[in-house]
Parts: C-alpha cells; structure tokens; sequence
C-alpha cells in the first residue's frame, strides 16, 4: 500500500461511517400491523348497503301546483328568457319530480336538437295568425314541442315568427290529401209516351220520404137515450078529479 493510499483510507472510513449514520436516520421502522379481529370482519361483511331513498310521490295539490309551473315555463320559453325558466323547470321537479310537462321542457332545452329530431326534414312557410306551437301540434304531434323546432330553425324567441317566413320541419313531407271526387249530376226524368209523368215516381238516388202519422177518428160519443114519460097510473075504482075549466075573461 502507498503512501497516497494511506492517506485516503481515514477519509474513506469517516464517509462510510456518515453514510450508516445517516441511513439509520432516514429510514423510519415500520410498526407490524396488527390484523383486524374477527368480530370487525364479521360487523363488515354482515352490514348491508343502505338503499336508496324511495322517489317521492307529489299530491294531487303538488301535481297540480307543478303543472301550472310548467305551464309559466311555457311562456317563458316563447319570450326566450330561457335562464329563468331553467329556474322555473327546476322547482317544478322539485315539487313533483314525475312532472312530464317540466321534463320535456328540460329535455328541450339540453338536448341536440340535429340529434334528438334527425337531419330529414322539409321547407314550411308560416301562415298568418300561425305560431311554432301551433305549428309543432300540426306536424309534431305536440304544441309544447315549439321551442326545441325553434332551436331546429335557429330561433331565439320563438314568438317572433313572422308570416311568410320559411322554416324547417323534422321529418318526411306528409302527403297531400287527395280531393273528393265531384258527384255525377242526376238526370232528369222525361215523361213517357203514353203521357205518363215520371217525374212523380220516386228516384232511387232520393232517400224513402218518412210518412205523417195518420190521425186516427175520434170514437162516437154515446148519444144519450131520451128518458121515457112517466104516466098516472089509473087505479080501479078511484074517481077521476075532474078538471076544471077556465072561466071567460069579464068585461
């Protein structure tokens, strides 16, 4: 061993000494975990999961309290103020969370409308006096679908639609209904040779001509038989009053 090498081993000692000391320091002992016992394993496996509170079911007064909620929601819709009736949809469901008037308007309002009514559709112009909703029961089968064709079409407030303007509608075009077919024109009837007018007899176009009722006689009061006279009876024997005569008037 050299000299130089001498002169480094205290070094190399001081270093691996440090390093020891400082590798007890840093590494912590783990404490043994004890195992759970056998009554906390028991108590886990035994404890059912708590289920789910049950829906809860509105009153008529609440169904009736949400409905008119819903209906406020619809005018809200039309004006476009759809923040507040966001506000309004959420209390409607909250007081009668099976309210379908409520969840449709929802599901207008979040939904894709390309998606939720699919990309057929065909060109409609409005008429005057016509409305989205009016237009949505027509073709849509509901008049509170108005604001998600309303959405279809890239209508803000769906109360501003002019008559005349185009808009689209889901779906195939209906077909147009066929016109009733004009009625054929009854002939005349003409009177035959024999000078017999046949316009008296009944057509067979004609519906039978109800008869009147015929009034039926009165029934013949009995006439009442005259009383018979009765007359003295003369009795045998008895004298006959004389009857006296009238005397002349004086003068």
């Amino acid at each position: 061993m050299t000299e130089a090498q001498t002169a480094r081993l205290p070094g190399r000692l001081l270093l691996i000494a440090c390093l020891g000391l400082g590798a007890c320091l840093t590494l912590p002992q783990k404490e043994a975990e004890a195992p759970p016992s056998e009554t906390e394993q028991s108590a886990n496996q035994q404890a059912p999961a708590e289920p789910p509170p049950p829906p809860k079911v509105a009153t008529p007064a609440e169904q009736q309290q949400a409905q008119r909620v819903a209906l406020k929601v619809a005018d809200l819709l039309e004006a476009g103020r759809v923040d507040e009736a966001q506000v309004e949809i959420e209390r409607a469901l909250e007081i009668d969370p099976a309210n379908a008037l409520a969840q449709s308007f929802l599901e207008q309002i979040t939904v894709d409308p390309i998606a939720a009514l699919g990309e057929d559709s065909f060109g409609y112009t409005v008429k005057p006096g016509e409305s989205l909703s009016k237009i949505a029961g027509r073709f849509m089968g509901d008049i509170f679908q108005f604001y998600i064709l309303a959405r279809y079409n890239g209508i803000e407030v769906p109360r501003r639609v002019p008559a005349g303007q185009v808009i689209r509608i889901p779906g195939a075009r209906p077909s147009t209904p066929m016109r009733p077919e004009p009625k054929p024109m009854r002939a005349e009837p003409k009177p035959s040779e024999g000078g017999t007018d046949l316009s008296a007899l009944p057509s067979v176009d004609d519906p039978p001509k109800a008869e009147a009722p015929k009034a039926e006689p009165a029934a013949a009061e009995p006439k009442a038989e005259p009383t018979p006279k009765a007359e003295p009876t003369v009795v045998a024997g008895a004298e006959t009053p004389a009857v006296a005569e009238p005397e002349p008037p004086k003068l």
